[in-house]
């Protein structure tokens, strides 16, 4: 869909315009910006006394402040004038909450400004998918109070950080979460052991959600959609953030049991599910470091699409909360994207951070690059093709702007840096999608492949991305010859496989799917991040994808499907075509997926407890020491309460072996040193 932008002239009946006040709302006037259209002032946007900016659509403000007065010209700080309108079940592409429901909204970019020239207060309609415990937002208002925040969204946020009412801020450096007490604190509170740089406006909070949903709460806007409205004097444009320092001096400890300054155990909240698949490495060395966790800061669309043009060590990104979620209505964890030479792979699509969202960084290794945020920032839903768009969101400019530089594309969508990047070859994906039998999305999995793309286990970091045991769909690691690498199937999934698209053609990817409620799969075919055309099976190499179903090998064309039944869960992708099948049916029909069943010690009980992955029913419990000698058991542990509290021997210190078994059979053990 094409947007409009409208020259001031034409508006006059809504707002005036004048040397000072480029867009100015007066007392009682109204000005409503629909859907799809895009209004630019080149100066100050400024409304007066009662009048009101209802922004349905998006509104640009380059070289001019925003204020928001009285009829007397004083500081208006009560909102109600510049309102970011939310809503939801919208007809066309959007950002997808809680399994299926979209949601669309106003948008406010601000540019060419100091942050003194910002002083109006915005009001933000807020409604995500509920997190669970904490709530994970950013918050983009300038000396934003707690207090008025823990209002806004009837919260009681207060002090206490393990009673789901606290306000937690990530702390990049020291790989943990900080807290601190809502009174008479603002977005840049300054704490100890953590620096709070750019007034606090790209952190990331955590904040506790005892009190309230983030997605059926709220009260009913014009449109009737339930939403929080937050309010706040927005950041200025550019702002940047380091990227450096992450972990640095941070210690994991075996199997990440170490804690940290509050006592929690690193392995309870800390993961790298790019480093995952080295099963050696893990909490060792690059593990869980160099990882960077930012709120977007503004009151747009950010797009990550292009950043691993400019950051030469970024591993990958993910975005939270995830736009791919079950049926359902339970979330999947965040969306994931990996860089190959500066090209996103993965949830390429959903490479876009809403207002109010929160996403990672992974680089490979220390860095002291700097993340320009202003140069990222989109109105449009999707990712957008670096080639096609003319302006940050792709609007169709339809009157001159005041700067025709404002309107190119951004330096970061540069086909050219791409290219140079792989000029040796291009990347190859396929996105395989499991639906059921509404159509609906019930997970997604991808296989990439290029020329110097890792076949089978990396032996350094790559693409891959590991699957978690929540996800339905998800392939194997592959051995050399093609098939399952029997070794790695109790050790990992992947969410993201990565092969050589040389020493890895016409050999199999296997896939498997652990839900019957999955009908159909559908594919998506890109090459250095943008479609191929609907239909088009053949690849500029030349080569196309396949599926083998069991029975025969299916040629995959781009948004094509093909319904499977409820039987079916054993498959092998292909890049270039099939030479033979190698795999045994009767192996992959075997694979189970990983547990995420884990060991962790607590604090508050002085005990170790075992927390069950979500999908366990009953455990058997036992726990052995180094000679062998069974000292515990117990049968029929009822796992969906989340966690079993085991208790070691009080006066013995050594060391143990904690095993876990399913009622299907999956298996965990842990040695504990106590």
């Amino acid at each position: 869909m094409k947007r409009k932008i409208f020259a001031l002239g034409l508006l006059s009946l809504a707002f005036s315009a004048n040397a000072q006040s480029l867009l100015g709302v007066q007392d009682q006037a109204s000005l409503h910006i629909k859907e799809g259209t895009l209004v630019y002032g080149g100066g100050e946007l400024k409304t007066v006394g009662s009048g009101v900016v209802d922004n349905f659509g998006n509104v640009m403000i380059v070289g001019g402040g925003v204020k928001t007065v009285t009829t007397t010209n004083a500081p208006k700080t009560d909102g109600g004038n510049i309102i970011l309108r939310l809503w939801s079940n919208a007809t066309t592409n959007g950002s997808i909450v809680n399994g299926g429901t979209v949601i669309k909204y106003g948008q406010l970019y601000i540019d060419g400004v100091s942050q003194s020239d910002v002083t109006g207060i915005v009001d933000k309609e807020y409604k995500d998918n509920a997190h669970g415990a904490y709530q994970q937002m950013a918050i983009p208002f300038y000396q934003k109070k707690f207090n008025e925040l823990s209002a806004e969204l009837g919260a009681n946020l207060s002090a206490n950080r393990s009673n789901r009412t606290g306000i937690l801020v990530w702390n990049n450096s020291k790989v943990r979460f900080d807290h601190f007490t809502p009174v008479n604190n603002t977005t840049d509170i300054k704490l100890a052991g953590h620096p709070v740089a750019n007034s606090g406006a790209t952190s990331y909070y955590a904040i506790g959600s005892r009190y309230f949903n983030a997605f059926t709460g709220g009260t009913a806007n014009t449109l009737g959609t339930n939403v929080f409205t937050i309010k706040g004097v927005p950041f200025a444009g550019n702002i940047t953030a380091s990227l450096t320092g992450a972990g640095d001096g941070v210690s994991f400890g075996e199997g990440g049991t170490s804690r940290n300054y509050y006592g929690e155990r690193y392995n309870t909240y800390v993961g790298d599910h790019w480093e995952h698949s080295n099963v050696a490495g893990r909490w060792k060395n690059n593990y869980g470091k160099n990882i960077y966790q930012f709120g977007n800061p503004y009151l747009t669309n950010i797009n990550l699409k292009y950043i691993g043009t400019v950051i030469d060590n970024l591993v990958g990104v993910r975005v939270e909360p995830s736009t791919n979620v079950k049926a359902t209505g339970a979330e999947l964890g965040g969306t994931y994207i990996s860089y190959v030479g500066g090209v996103a792979t993965g949830d390429v699509k959903q490479a876009i951070v809403r207002p109010m969202g929160t996403f990672e960084v992974k680089l490979s290794a220390p860095s002291t690059r700097v993340l320009d945020f202003s140069q990222l920032r989109k109105f449009a839903y999707e990712a957008n093709s670096s080639n096609t768009s003319t302006y940050p969101g792709g609007v169709t400019v339809l009157s001159e702007p005041a700067s025709e530089s404002l309107f190119s594309e951004m330096s970061t969508n540069s086909t050219a840096r791409i290219t140079n990047n792989i000029s040796n070859s291009t990347v190859k994906q396929l996105g395989v999608i499991a639906l059921d039998a509404d159509g609906k999305e019930l997970g997604r999995t991808y296989y990439v492949v290029h020329a110097n793309g890792i076949s089978g286990q990396p032996t350094k970091l790559s693409s891959q991305v590991t699957a978690s045991s929540k996800n339905v769909i998800g392939t194997f690691e592959e051995a050399k010859k093609g098939g399952v690498d029997e070794d790695l199937i109790e050790s990992y999934w992947l969410y993201i496989n990565e092969a050589n698209e040389n020493d890895f053609k016409g050999k199999e990817v296997p896939m498997r799917i652990y839900s019957s409620d999955v009908k159909s799969l559908a594919f998506e075919i890109l090459e250095n991040a943008e479609d191929i055309a609907d239909g088009q099976e053949r690849l500029s190499s030349g080569e196309s994808f396949y599926i083998f179903d069991g029975k025969k090998h299916v040629l995959i064309g781009n948004n094509k499907k093909i319904a499977i039944s409820s039987t079916d869960a054993d498959f092998g992708l292909y890049y270039g075509k099939p030479a033979e099948l190698v795999s045994s049916r009767e192996t992959i029909a075997t694979i189970q997926k990983p547990s995420s069943t884990i060991l962790a010690y607590d604090e508050s009980i002085a005990a170790h407890k075992i927390l069950f992955d979500p999908e366990w029913k009953k455990a058997t419990v036992q726990v052995f020491d180094l000679s062998g000698r069974l000292i515990f058991s117990q049968a029929n542990v009822d796992a969906t309460k989340g966690e079993f509290v085991v208790n070691l021997p009080s006066a013995v210190r050594g060391t143990y072996i904690v095993t876990a078994v399913s009622e299907t059979g999956k298996k965990f053990s842990q040695k504990v040193i106590k």
